[in-house]
């Protein structure tokens, strides 16, 4: 059985736990997280309706989803919260989605639906999530003297980022869209900050406050040089590195890894074997350097030794996922 707390891969856990980054980071090279809200996506029977049959239906949330996947150089993932009820079902619908929302770098809302007015009420509200959205609308309202135009939009619109784009309600004039297609190009070079966590002082020590969009991309980055490795050797591994922490959303609500574990499988970044993940994100994009001060090849340096020692042990861990 592995052990990471002794011998070679103690020594390896003492490199980058000496090249954990204490200053702000930033990249183009991370994943973009879109969080794309409008009409529900469900069937009568409460499935998710196939993109095939989305894209006849002219669906605008799957039209949104399709564009974040034409982009090759970075991995940008589009969030449907209609995939993810089951992984936080103990929460309300509310809560639910202001945690993704705290991950998310974009929040697209379609206003097109009951459910999209509460959000686009919600969202506008929050002082931490105004300047991360991006508000669709129907171009026949763009003159109405609403609540809407008059309140959430308004505010959205002087806010420092966010925006509001009033288009015709039909995706296939959408494709010609400039102002559309220039937002979503601007996805391949948008940066994402890696922020140090705050530290804060318990009975026992230091413990730290991770927020829940860092923990997401330091758990990437880890399982990066250790897969494939179960939540528990996760846990031995990170808290070796990062000592007492507690993961921190908007809310308050995140308490254990495996919701953000099977958040992630959800949404394609990482694949769970038997009790052991992998990461599926090899190619366009990469988390390599979030977490520590190294460049990619010495990142991959520390991944060649961590191979090594699987190789002596249990060589099924380099074979890949369906070897």
């Amino acid at each position: 059985m592995i052990s990471y707390t002794e011998g070679e891969m103690r020594r390896v856990l003492d490199v980058l736990k000496l090249t954990i980054r204490k200053k702000k980071f930033s990249s183009s090279k991370f994943p973009l997280f879109v969080f794309i809200c409008g009409e529900q996506i469900l069937d009568e029977n409460n499935q998710i309706i196939a993109p095939e049959e989305l894209r006849r239906l002219k669906n605008k949330r799957q039209y949104i989803v399709d564009a974040t996947n034409k982009i090759e150089s970075r991995a940008v993932v589009g969030i449907i919260a209609e995939r993810l009820i089951e992984t936080f079902s103990e929460h309300d619908s509310l809560t639910f989605e202001g945690i993704l929302a705290d991950v998310s770098d974009e929040i697209i809302i379609i206003v097109e639906s009951a459910g999209t007015f509460c959000e686009l009420g919600a969202f506008s509200f929050s002082k931490n999530l105004i300047n991360k959205l991006y508000i669709i609308n129907d171009k026949v309202h763009e003159a109405d003297e609403s609540f809407i135009n008059r309140g959430p939009i308004r505010k959205i619109s002087s806010s420092r980022t966010g925006k509001c784009k009033y288009i015709e309600y039909d995706t296939d004039s959408w494709n010609g869209d400039k102002d559309l297609g220039e937002h979503f190009s601007q996805w391949e070079k948008r940066r994402i900050t890696y922020t140090p966590p705050k530290e804060v002082k318990y009975q026992k020590g230091i413990r730290y406050e991770i927020d829940i969009k860092n923990f997401v991309y330091e758990l990437l980055n880890v399982l990066g040089i250790f897969q494939p490795i179960s939540q528990n050797e996760f846990l031995e591994i990170y808290k070796y590195l990062r000592g007492e922490f507690s993961i921190k959303d908007s809310q308050d609500k995140i308490k254990q890894v495996n919701i953000v574990f099977d958040m992630l499988v959800k949404l394609g970044l990482i694949e769970k074997v038997d009790r052991y993940y992998w990461s599926t994100i090899k190619n366009k994009t990469s988390c390599n350097n979030y977490m520590f001060e190294l460049s990619i090849g010495e990142t991959e340096a520390q991944r060649a030794r961590v191979a090594s020692e699987y190789l002596k042990e249990e060589k099924w861990r380099v074979r890949g996922p369906r070897s």
